[in-house]
């Protein structure tokens, strides 16, 4: 992820954030955690209502604006970035309504009483072709597709674990870079392709905002392997073993009802 931040200012007694100091025998002491500690976080799609573009909240970023791609974690705000997808998965997300004070609830399987109870009810007393949903509780349910990624530097080496949601009106991007390589042959996982997350402007009968794009890195899908050798793959593999392990966890602390922020007629069922 290239971050656009201003480089820290050096602090008295600490080191320059591009200075590379050798610790020798100490070198690495206390950091070989493994994956059950690993909280993974959430990547997001600033636009014109997001906390980080208000002075006045706790979450404001200098610098961030409507369109930028930020690592809610890191704070790291870019216009694109290069990932390989390991794991992808669909829940529906359930949200405290923002206007009750905001929050992620839980996390429900489509298959799931709850959803099928709010998919019920909505179809039943809407003439919208995807009404919203709520839970009986009035928290809305947010239907989710995730990609939990390894985040790339520009020489596409791994540089740390992240998720990238996508709901509302991103769902489109995500289910079009799966047509794209889906229609790869010889069996190329998911994490065999490297993609570049990117920000394109987007219309629709509320307005105006910001959208994912979501493509092979040379737009190309058989260009855009990587084979089982790279580390990137390897990183991968890693990631999805921990996840279905239960070793490594999304961090919601660090996720966001982006639904609300960029209203949409694009949720779907």
């Amino acid at each position: 992820m290239k971050s656009k931040e201003t480089v820290p200012a050096v602090v008295p007694g600490l080191l320059p954030s591009t200075e590379v100091v050798d610790y020798g025998n100490h070198a690495g002491e206390g950091m070989d955690v493994g994956m059950s500690e690993m909280l993974i976080p959430f990547i997001g799609l600033l636009q014109a209502q997001s906390e980080e573009l208000d002075p006045s909240k706790s979450k404001y970023i200098k610098g961030a604006a409507q369109g930028m791609i930020v690592n809610r974690a890191t704070r790291e705000l870019a216009s694109t970035m290069n990932l390989v997808a390991a794991v992808r998965t669909r829940t529906y997300e359930e949200w405290v309504p923002r206007e009750k004070g905001g929050g992620h609830v839980g996390t429900h399987l489509p298959e799931s009483e709850v959803v099928v109870a709010a998919i019920a009810k909505a179809k039943a007393g809407s003439t919208e072709k995807y009404p919203k949903l709520f839970t009986t509780g009035g928290n809305h349910l947010v239907e989710t597709f995730s990609l939990f990624c390894i985040d790339l530097n520009e020489k596409l080496e791994p540089r740390g674990f992240v998720i990238v949601p996508f709901s509302s009106s991103k769902i489109g991007a995500y289910k079009g870079y799966r047509t794209i390589i889906g229609q790869m042959k010889g069996g190329v996982p998911l994490f065999g392709f490297v993609a570049t997350l990117s920000v394109v402007d987007a219309k629709n009968a509320k307005g105006s905002f910001k959208n994912f794009k979501l493509l092979p890195l040379t737009g190309d899908a058989a260009s855009s392997r990587i084979p089982p050798t790279h580390p990137a793959f390897q990183a991968a593999v890693s990631l999805k073993e921990a996840l279905e392990a239960g070793t490594a966890k999304a961090d919601y602390g660090t996720a966001a009802d982006e639904a609300t922020e960029a209203e949409s007629e694009d949720g779907q069922f």
